[in-house]
């Protein structure tokens, strides 16, 4: 009987045991099933799109420039427009091969159907072209087309705003990149100097009291100028060569498209000596700025003379102790010697018909006493010559 009440005992700790295991498999089943995510069965329909996404710059290039009269022209820009900026940015490999014709497709890609953000999409990925590649989508297509050929002026409107996009977000001021694109600069009354606020009187800078120790801002990081090593190269002198080739002997015409496009190449060149700041190329750039707009300073459009004087505040103020450059070079690059630009600021102030003119140039004579300081610098060769601008009246002009 003990045997038997034994083996009893023995076969209800084996079911006991078996019934532990049996538990634990299905709780180690449960937890591993548990931890396994479940497939996403919704279709973002992508496969059902009449025309698909391009993967290479090849087959966006092919998008862009399908003809006018081809049954899918509307579907194939739509879907070139929406990818090519996330397209740029990933670097492909084909990027530079490629860079030219696509900058070229995009440039004469006109929105004939209608298409929604259609300029922005342009806008964005043209910027994110020339950012990526900037010496042949700048220096060799932007920066000669801009100032040549049959284009409108709102097409080199476009195109001298993007290029200022692409120096700032290079410079790695992408707040400077916005505003640049949303609006012109010192073309219309009422407007300031882009990045240079604090230089002009009567503008109030909007801000925050600091308390001390309460909600203070995190410290911005401060990041690379990759503007600075490609400036004058790629962007400043083709610019400025080009314009002064093509456009410079005709300044003085009596055309309101040439002294558009004189007010803009000054801002666009001051645009790219303020990204350049701090960095070794802000004094060349600077030197040759003052030079350009010294020209253009007794204007007889209101707007050439106000972008002019708005480049003098700019190079001037773009490396410490700018007034220095002109004790300098003096004599060389047409730069006035500092008497003479300061007596040109005090006439103008007074007497100039534009009052913003005379605002900016009353912020000028402060700015730039009529001594400098006698330091050493390597002095630059004389690119180019157009005329020694004396120390005159500009001529009143209704504003």
């Amino acid at each position: 009987d003990d045997a038997v009440e034994l083996s009893g005992s023995e076969s209800e700790d084996e079911t006991v045991e078996k019934q532990a295991d049996k538990e634990e498999y299905y709780d180690s089943s449960s937890s591993d099933s548990e931890e396994l995510e479940p497939y996403d069965l919704n279709d973002d329909g992508i496969d059902l799109e009449p025309v698909q996404n391009p993967k290479y710059l090849r087959d966006l290039i092919a998008l862009l420039q399908t003809k006018t009269d081809a049954d899918n022209v509307f579907d194939n820009h739509e879907a070139a427009l929406k990818t090519a900026e996330d397209l740029i940015r990933s670097r492909p490999a084909d990027l530079r091969d490629q860079a030219l014709p696509l900058i070229q497709a995009l440039a004469n890609l006109d929105n004939k159907f209608e298409i929604e953000h259609f300029h922005q999409r342009k806008s964005k990925a043209m910027i994110a072209l020339a950012v990526a590649e900037p010496a042949i989508v700048v220096g060799r297509f932007l920066a000669s087309e801009c100032v040549m050929g049959d284009l409108a002026v709102s097409e080199r409107d476009s195109m001298l705003r993007l290029m200022a996009a692409a120096a700032y977000e290079l410079a790695g001021r992408t707040e400077e990149r916005s505003n640049t694109e949303e609006e012109s600069l010192l073309l219309d009354d009422g407007q300031r100097v882009r990045g240079k606020s604090t230089l002009v009187p009567g503008y109030k800078v909007s801000g925050k009291t600091r308390r001390w120790g309460f909600r203070r801002n995190k410290p911005q990081q401060s990041r690379p100028n990759k503007f600075g090593q490609i400036a004058a190269r790629h962007f400043f002198f083709p610019l400025l060569y080009g314009y002064v080739s093509e456009q410079g002997d005709r300044i003085r015409e009596d055309s309101t498209f040439k002294h558009y496009l004189a007010a803009r190449i000054l801002q666009t060149l001051s645009v790219f000596a303020d990204a350049a700041q701090n960095t070794p190329s802000a004094p060349l750039l600077a030197t040759h700025l003052i030079a350009f707009a010294w020209s253009n300073v007794s204007a007889p459009d209101a707007a050439v003379r106000r972008s002019a004087l708005a480049a003098c505040l700019t190079a001037l103020s773009v490396v410490p102790e700018g007034a220095q450059l002109l004790e300098i070079h003096a004599g060389t690059l047409n730069l006035p010697p500092p008497d003479d630009l300061h007596a040109f600021a005090l006439v103008a102030t007074e007497a100039d018909s534009d009052p913003q003119v005379r605002s900016l140039a009353d912020t000028l004579a402060r700015l730039c006493p009529p001594s400098a300081f006698n330091i050493s610098l390597p002095s630059s060769s004389t690119i180019y010559s157009r005329r020694r601008a004396s120390v005159l009246l500009p001529p009143r002009v209704a504003s």
